[in-house]
């Protein structure tokens, strides 16, 4: 299934039809959001039961022991996938065929999208589906030599290794598996690879990951899981996309191999190996404080510093500024952003709970002797998924809270 050799990338090689030994899946066609799991070894040649639809996401996790490599090189082996309409033939249709994703790859009617590993005898990767050019589309897939393992897990289904287990809900959470509709979490619910996470106003939940590290994700915070895997030495490996709000975070040092947690941000990377920490990205900057041990941040501009205990640093469009004591970090009008925040939100709270609103996102932005802020407000009970009523845009000057725009000043009013 997988070619790689001298940076040559050759995902599968066409085939040109099924074999006597050919292994149909069922007739009746899965309804639900459940993964399917295939084994198929060599010479046999699957149809897969899952439909897949115009313009939704799927996953496709192949895991092989292929033994026989193709071409002088060896530079990929013989393993195929390709797609056709529903109840037809599992042949390569000329109709159907084309490039897909910069890869010579039989999922010919996909938009596909991958990180595929160097070649070796046993191997493990993903391939996301991102959409369907031809309505619906089945998988046919042939084993050559070896064994495939293969799961295909729909939209909104939760997908299978490592898991992240929440707890610690506490008022509106919402989650997004595996590019589903949003949905509220609950207490030991588990996330995977491409989950996402959104807190509202004042909500919060903590993550615990496969090593016993745990993460708090504070309110009005977006957040996505892009990468849960395992190190070469088996360590946790997390990739996090922190899109904006604040995360505080605990990196177990103490189970074996050491775990490996990257932070994303709009402005930065917080390289996290073993430490106590906070992420934080409001709208404008992202503020990485230390509370032990070290982070490493590296802006978008390839400016990097190592943060020690018991400082931060800012990073924004220009650059990094230099640690400093935490809390003595950049302010407007005497307060760092997230006290300008948490300032904002005890003055509005009382006005958005007789209006009948809540907060799903908040960005701040300096000015000059304060802040000014941007609540994007939705009906209370609702969540990111639903039409916002609209954006209130508040200013901040010492204590003073005031709203700049017409739904702003109708929510410090109370709607009065």
């Amino acid at each position: 299934m997988l070619g790689l050799a001298g940076g040559l990338a050759c995902a599968a090689i066409l085939t040109s039809g099924a074999t006597a030994d050919q292994a149909q899946g069922p007739s009746v066609r899965a309804t639900e959001a459940v993964p399917e799991q295939i084994t198929l070894k060599g010479g046999q040649t699957v149809t897969t039961k899952t439909v897949f639809k115009r313009e939704l996401k799927y996953t496709v996790q192949i895991t092989g022991a292929l033994t026989t490599p193709l071409g002088s090189g060896g530079d990929y082996v013989v393993d195929a996938f390709y797609g056709q309409q529903p109840g037809r033939a599992p042949t390569r249709d000329g109709a159907l065929t084309g490039k897909a994703g910069g890869y010579n790859d039989t999922l010919d009617r996909f938009t596909t999208t991958r990180t595929p590993p160097a070649f070796n005898a046993a191997h493990t990767y993903t391939i996301v589906l991102d959409a369907v050019e031809n309505g619906t589309m089945e998988l046919t897939a042939r084993a050559y030599t070896g064994e495939l393992k293969i799961t295909i897990t729909p939209p909104g289904a939760a997908t299978g290794g490592d898991k992240v287990t929440l707890s610690k809900v506490s008022r509106k959470v919402e989650v997004s598996r595996n590019e589903g509709n949003w949905e509220n979490a609950a207490n030991s619910m588990k996330l995977a690879s491409g989950d996402r996470i959104h807190t509202g106003f004042k909500a919060g939940v903590t993550l615990t990951f496969p090593d016993g590290s745990r993460l708090h994700v504070d309110g009005m915070t977006m957040l996505e899981l892009t990468e849960l895997s395992r190190g070469p030495a088996g360590g946790v490996k997390v990739r996090l996309w922190l899109r904006l709000g604040e995360v505080t975070g605990e990196v177990n040092r103490s189970s074996g191999a050491a775990g490996d947690y990257n932070i994303k941000t709009p402005t930065s990377t917080a390289s996290i190996r073993g430490t106590k920490f906070s992420v934080a990205h409001d709208g404008t900057a992202t503020t990485v404080a230390v509370t032990e041990s070290t982070v490493e941040v590296t802006a978008n501009n390839g400016a990097s510093v190592v943060v020690s205990a018991g400082l931060e640093t800012r990073a924004t469009a220009a650059g990094l500024t230099p640690p400093v004591a935490i809390g003595a970090g950049f302010k407007s009008g005497g307060l760092s952003s997230a006290q300008a925040l948490a300032r904002m939100e005890s003055k509005i709270a009382s006005g958005l709970r007789r209006c009948k609103l809540t907060v799903v996102s908040s960005r701040l932005t300096p000015a000059a002797g304060g802040w000014r802020g941007r609540f994007v407000v939705v009906r209370a009970g609702q969540g990111i998924d639903d039409k916002p009523t609209g954006t209130a845009q508040f200013g901040l000057k010492g204590t003073k809270v005031s709203g700049r725009n017409a739904l702003a000043k109708r929510i410090t009013r109370g709607c009065r």
